[in-house]
């Protein structure tokens, strides 16, 4: 069975408290699972202290100087008795226990900075080093121990190490150590060894343990980083420091990785480790909903407390959540109907580049689209999106040569479609140097939906550019740079109607911009941005746009093709700052006469609201199927066959 309904519970505990797992009560626990309605749980067998949570005998020194219950042993029986899967959690990268017996297997940064064994902090060791001998030996012990469902390693990521085991790898590979590139090679290859080494050393026991190492993140392009897993657990706390962005940008990437996917929220107002932090409840129905409108399953972070006792409110509030995902399990998933794609090579989804903006633009104007790795370029897709801003590598240039020949369409911005320096497709114009102004100005030739006939502000990177095709937005030069004795008003210097050039532009292979109007969007949330941007992909897709809406832009659309029928998804909710700066959702406003149109190729006889199973009236004309709901509240399955 898939686990869809899950928690993780965290129990990062000192070993300077006292009385671990005192009050753990077995009925407890069970009543908390049951109304909770989980599939699994993860429970903890080591912490990032490095104190382990069972009475081992191998690893006395790892022992909670002050367990009082063999709190792993009673969780796992509990569970048992529950009808729900246990997961048991090691920490990998980190272990303080060790590191003050061992500081040579500490992590050293490339700079050469070791871990300063007083910062109140989890201290990170090497898996180069004979730490990794240790942690496999750990690995079966708790294998042997529980033969549990599947095992949870955390903060495994590849951090480059300068360490004395590296450096000598480093060597005896021929690798540079002064090289950053070189690093980060030796960590990959480091965490590759590990990741084999401590599968290896589970399935010699139970050789259908299912294993997941958790980096807090699916890099673009590292298979390595996926396969290593049997499930993809994105961790994806909003309010954690992920945002809201995070989570749809993972899923549009992982999604089509073949792998069971669960997204891992947290029932904390802020993050991990927040004892009496609580999410608003509407916010956790929400990211629930978001995870099946993505296919994927909901894992919803909680912390034990250091006495065993447990928080039945969380539990309350996951069964909530949990029960209206099982009332709709059965539209979950199909193949998703993408339009477009997304090409990326940064690999970080948490990162603010134009990879965020465009996403954050795309989804918010509804379209639907994919995110993908060099060897995914394929004309299945009739426009990819490069909005990096760096230069093709050699392996997405030729293949989007065979892309644009075979009829694909670009939408490049900045340097994305370089490749060495060089302008390879026909996108309307010669790419030049950067422009010196910032910000500058442009100003659409087709209509858009703001202020039309007047210079937009731009903050982001700006290129000169030599027209070679139609020019579909103009350029405005401020009259001089701001600084010094140079400046006009409070902020920007107004643009020189004198000084007009390209900065968008169109040609046999589609459309660059040589502003970065996707960075603006992330960074700063431009409505100038949107407003430019997307006429060019309605431009780019001939105008056929799957679904429109009148849901307000913080809503999202997913489409599926399942069996006989199309699934639409539809959410909303609204996110607010509280505090200084956390976003969050607190109130979902009920929505009323919520317009619908969709383009799909066959024909549709029904339109069906599920799980309710009412029927909708609906019209069809001109390829399209058209529909009112007269009621919605933050997430809406519409089946149509």
């Amino acid at each position: 069975m898939k686990d869809k309904r899950c928690v993780h519970l965290d129990f990062h505990t000192s070993g300077e408290i006292e009385g671990i797992g005192r009050d753990f009560d077995h009925d407890e626990f069970v009543a908390a699972l049951k109304e909770a309605g989980l599939d699994s749980i993860t429970v903890f067998a080591k912490c990032h202290h490095g104190n382990l949570y069972y009475p081992s005998e191998k690893f006395k020194s790892s022992v909670h100087p002050h367990l009082e219950k063999p709190l792993l042993d009673l969780q796992v029986a509990a569970c048992k008795d529950a009808g729900v899967s246990a997961k048991i959690y090691i920490s990998a990268g980190l272990d303080d226990v060790m590191a003050y017996e061992h500081p040579e297997w500490l992590h050293v940064d490339f700079d050469g900075t070791a871990k300063n064994l007083l910062k109140p902090h989890f201290k990170r060791l090497c898996f180069n080093s004979p730490y990794l001998d240790f942690l496999a030996e750990q690995t079966i012990e708790v294998t042997e121990r529980y033969m549990p469902d599947g095992l949870f390693f955390d903060i495994v990521s590849d951090y480059p190490c300068s360490c004395i085991h590296c450096l000598r790898d480093m060597k005896r590979k021929g690798l540079d150590y002064t090289s950053y590139e070189d690093s980060k090679q030796q960590a990959k290859d480091v965490f590759n060894r590990f990741t084999k080494r401590i599968t290896e050393a589970a399935r010699s026991v139970k050789p259908d343990v299912m294993v997941f190492y958790n980096a807090g993140d699916f890099p673009v392009g590292r298979d390595d980083r996926m396969d290593c897993c049997d499930q993809l657990e994105a961790e994806s706390l909003p309010t954690g420091g992920w945002g809201y962005d995070h989570f749809p940008m993972s899923m549009a990437y992982i999604r089509r990785k073949g792998k069971n996917c669960i997204g891992m929220t947290g029932k904390f107002h802020k993050t991990w480790g927040e004892f009496g932090g609580f999410k608003y409840m509407d916010a956790l129905l929400y990211e629930g909903a978001q995870c099946l409108a993505f296919d994927a399953g909901l894992s919803v972070g909680d912390q034990l407390h250091p006495s065993g006792r447990v928080d039945m409110y969380t539990y309350k509030n996951v069964g909530n959540a949990n029960r209206y995902l099982a009332a709709r399990d059965a539209w979950r998933g199909g193949a998703f109907q993408a339009e477009f794609a997304i090409l990326s090579d940064h690999p970080n989804n948490r990162t603010g580049t134009g990879r965020t903006g465009a996403a954050r633009m795309f989804f918010e104007a509804k379209y639907l689209f994919d995110i993908i790795e060099a060897k995914e370029i394929s004309n299945k897709y009739p426009l990819i999106v490069l909005a990096d801003n760096t230069e093709l590598d050699d392996e997405e240039y030729p293949r989007l040569l065979e892309y644009v020949k075979n009829g694909g369409k670009l939408l490049a911005v900045g340097r994305s479609a370089l490749y060495k320096g060089e302008s390879i497709f026909d996108l309307g114009a010669k790419l030049l140097d950067k422009d010196p102004y910032s910000p500058t100005y442009i100003q659409p030739k087709y209509p858009i939906a703001a202020a039309e006939d007047t210079a937009l502000a731009v903050y982001a990177e700006v290129y000169d550019i030599e027209p070679t095709g139609e020019v579909l937005v103009d350029k405005i030069t401020p009259y001089f740079q701001r600084g010094g004795m140079h400046y006009c008003s409070h902020n920007n210097t107004p643009g020189d109607y004198g000084k007009v050039s390209a900065a968008v532009t169109a040609g046999k292979d589609g459309i660059l911009l040589a502003a970065d109007l996707f960075t603006d969007y992330c960074d700063v949330g431009s409505l100038n941005a949107k407003v430019t941007v997307l006429p060019l992909i309605e431009r780019l897709l001939g105008g056929k746009k799957t679904v429109s809406t009148t849901l307000p832009s913080s809503g999202k659309a997913t489409l599926y093709k399942k069996d006989d029928a199309y699934i639409l998804h539809l959410l909303y909710a609204n996110t607010v700052v509280r505090g200084k700066n956390m976003e969050v959702i607190e109130d979902i406003v009920t929505l009323a006469d919520v317009k619908v149109s969709l383009a799909l190729p066959e024909k549709i006889t029904r339109v069906v609201l599920q799980p309710e199973g009412k029927e909708l009236p609906f019209t069809a004309e001109d390829g399209r199927v058209n529909f009112v709901l007269d009621r919605f509240h933050c997430h809406q399955i519409i089946e149509l066959k």
